[in-house]
């Protein structure tokens, strides 16, 4: 929460903190010969252009640091085609909304990445099915280095909680799956 009012309210303070814990991050990780990635949308949706510093944005500033993200927004997934540095995996939503439906093969046809919550409870052998939408689907819960896969489709196997068991849009059945299939075969 501090963070998220410091962005808000002292936004140019944030984003000199923000470049300076990347440097040095950075610096870090190269002197200790490991790979370094940052994500910086964990709960938020905020494009990277908006983090930025004397006019210069993240992506820009730090072309050898690999950002990545999961997003709802399209327009992100835009932004990421544009950037060598910027991995954006778009979250699909099990809805009766057609603009993440249309998002989500927006995506696919720009060669980015989709993750996709499947509650394996309802699939036979409670494992991920093969495809989804014609694309192979690969384990997204083995890492969440998604710039790593390059499997276009990443399956989330979807964690009940007291609070999230009956009213989840972003979870996709068996039978949904089986029923979003039918439909697109009719059209």
């Amino acid at each position: 929460l501090k963070k998220t009012w410091l962005y808000y309210f002292h936004r140019e303070y944030f984003n000199a903190w923000l470049f300076a814990e990347i440097a040095s991050a950075e610096k870090l990780a190269r002197a200790k010969d490991r790979g370094f990635a940052v994500r910086l949308n964990g709960t938020s949706d905020i494009s990277l252009k908006l983090f930025s510093l004397y006019g210069v944005n993240v992506l820009d500033a730090f072309p050898t640091v690999q950002f990545y993200d999961y997003t709802k927004v399209i327009k992100q997934v835009k932004l990421a085609a544009k950037y060598d540095n910027y991995d954006v995996t778009f979250s699909f939503a099990n809805t009766s909304e057609h603009d993440n439906f249309d998002n989500t093969l927006n995506t696919l046809a720009l060669g980015g990445k989709v993750s996709v919550v499947f509650d394996l409870s309802t699939f036979p052998g409670k494992a991920f099915p093969a495809t989804f939408l014609g694309y192979e689907i690969a384990n997204g819960d083995e890492t969440d280095l998604t710039f790593l896969q390059s499997e276009k489709v990443l399956g989330l196997n979807f964690k009940k909680t007291g609070a999230n068991i009956d009213d989840n849009k972003f979870v996709l059945s068996y039978d949904d799956l089986n029923k979003m299939e039918a439909a697109l075969m009719s059209e």
